[in-house]
């Protein structure tokens, strides 16, 4: 054991307030956010699935997270993976799929999941990639959970825990049978003669079409992330989640079409888990995929910083954001307000589907300066399909519009097609050509006096472009630590046709193909869609599914 790596973790620990303290129990797991601590929690996600974990009867979960230079221990019990009955990778971004591989490898877990039998763990993958699209990692991983783990967890651990007769391969096939359970062993792809995919099919008769899962209804389950640390990005603030999906059909996010239907908390249950929170001695970090959408975010921040918490929010949308509630975010400690206006161009902005006019922009920037918060940071993307030079310019002239009024941290990164949204067609702009508008931008920025900027790494976003779309071939890449440069055009760069299968299609969401096409028809000629209507439309086949599968 690394004593050096057991010192970090105890010094981790002894940081943190709240969490849950379970004895022993029939069934342990190990819940892993491959990546290092300070990300993973700073993840809602994860700390909801491990707090959730901890109460079902009979299970008890510990956290781990990627380490560079060691083998992945547990926080709590310091234990090794390879000591779990259970080994659950939260998954979240493309990029930590190579720290699957690393951290299995160190615990001397066989990588591919035909090689593991009862004396392995079972190794579940979850988390927004699970559903996305899972089969780079198929070969590697026993099952996915698909969906929201309050859906499927306690009939999962269920099942697991009555064990039974007939070894590893007879419980994968029953667990197979629990909605929102995926186990891709179960499933075979099917190619024709020049290599294109045909089919993804069950290897037998009556294997279950894979579903995702949600819940219905969000106040039934925590809205309160079970433990707070100074090491994450909302500094010593407890994590209080507002909302799931967002519906405002931006034709590139993930967060909208992966967690449709939309839903929100009630303005009781927020305040109640705010109320959690301040016991804790900590302020409140308000989570959501498009906060200003809640009705009541501004008496919900009123009523923490009247209790005298501090509070910080996640993204916000510019023509949303009011003066009150500028004045209750300043009275509450916060330095720093997160925009994302993508561009600045209206011609793009109804290709992307989402409109940030320039008014609003400046008004957010005089009433954040006249409040006293520190800076504004604005995300930006480049390698939009049809983007003109002008376009381009057209940022460093909205930044430097900005940073008349207040400091501007200015963040810009590549659009990256990913499944399950209208862009899964499009092809990704070329490496050379994002250098370029790079380059352009950052000169321009440079010159702003009150404005800095900093870039998403190219090859990064390679890399996440690639597995966003890839298939069960990249599973020999993964474990090699590379993606060549053919694979990268192929799965990245390469545009499809409108006829062709994608590898996660055998697996449902929720949202149909041919709404999806659509609005990619509507990105091509730039016209824009109207916010989701949850309960009074069912255009992309989310709303005419039972509520809460």
């Amino acid at each position: 054991m690394n004593y050096a790596v057991v010192r970090e973790l105890k010094r981790l620990r002894a940081l943190e307030r709240g969490g849950v303290d379970k004895q022993p129990a029939e069934c342990t797991i190990a819940l892993i956010y491959p990546s290092p601590y300070y990300v993973g929690m700073s993840s809602m996600g994860f700390q909801l699935v491990y707090g959730l974990l901890n109460t079902l009867p009979g299970v008890r979960c510990e956290r781990g997270f990627f380490i560079p230079w060691s083998q992945t221990y547990t926080l709590e019990s310091l234990r090794p993976l390879r000591s779990f009955d259970c080994v659950g990778f939260s998954l979240s971004c493309e990029q930590d799929y190579f720290n699957v591989v690393e951290i299995l490898r160190r615990a001397g877990i066989p990588l591919a999941s035909r090689e593991r039998d009862e004396r392995h763990p079972l190794i579940l993958g979850g988390g927004v990639c699970a559903w996305l699209n899972p089969e780079p990692l198929a070969d590697i991983f026993d099952l996915f959970v698909l969906g929201e783990a309050e859906a499927v967890s306690a009939k999962l651990f269920e099942r697991i825990m009555a064990g039974g007769k007939g070894g590893r391969v007879r419980l994968l096939r029953a667990l197979a049978e629990i909605p929102g359970v995926y186990v891709p062993r179960l499933y075979e792809p099917r190619y024709g003669g020049e290599g294109q995919l045909l089919a993804v099919e069950g290897i037998e008769s009556g294997i279950p079409a894979p579903e995702r899962q949600w819940v219905g209804e969000l106040d039934g389950w925590p809205a309160l992330a079970p433990i707070v640390t100074p090491e994450t990005d909302f500094g010593d603030r407890a994590i209080v989640e507002l909302m799931r999906g967002c519906g405002r059909q931006c034709r590139f996010c993930v967060a909208d079409y992966a967690y449709r239907a939309p839903r929100l908390r009630s303005r009781n249950a927020i305040m109640d888990a705010a109320s959690r929170a301040l016991s804790l001695g900590s302020g409140v970090a308000l989570l959501g995929p498009s906060l200003t959408d809640h009705p009541d975010l501004e008496e919900v921040g009123d009523e923490i910083v009247r209790s005298g918490g501090r509070i910080s929010v996640s993204s916000v949308r510019a023509g949303q954001v009011s003066e009150r509630l500028l004045a209750i975010l300043a009275r509450g400690g916060l330095r720093s307000l997160t925009i994302a206006p993508e561009t600045p161009s209206e011609r793009l902005q109804r290709r992307l589907n989402k409109e940030i006019h320039a008014r609003d922009l400046m008004r957010v920037a005089e009433g954040a300066a006249a409040v006293g918060l520190r800076d504004l940071k604005l995300y930006y993307l480049i390698g939009i399909e049809g983007e003109t030079e002008t376009e381009m310019e057209a940022i460093a002239q909205s930044v430097r519009a900005v940073s008349s009024l207040i400091h501007v941290r200015v963040s810009v990164g590549p659009l990256i097609p990913k499944a399950r949204t209208p862009l899964q067609w499009a092809g990704m702009q070329g490496e050379g050509e994002l250098r370029r508008k790079y380059r352009l931008l950052k000169k321009s920025i440079d010159k702003i006096p009150m404005a800095r900027m900093s870039n998403q790494s190219i090859r990064e976003a390679m890399t996440e472009a690639t597995l966003a779309r890839g298939d069960r071939t990249l599973v020999h890449h993964l474990a090699l630590g590379r993606l060549p440069r053919a694979v990268v055009e192929r799965y990245a760069l390469r545009a499809r046709g409108g006829e062709e299968l994608f590898p996660w299609e055998h697996i449902g969401i929720g949202v149909n193909r041919k709404y999806l096409w659509a609005e990619y028809q509507k990105y091509i000629r730039g016209e824009m869609t109207s916010p989701c209507a949850p309960g009074k439309c069912d255009a992309c086949g989310v709303c005419a599914l039972p509520g809460g599968r």
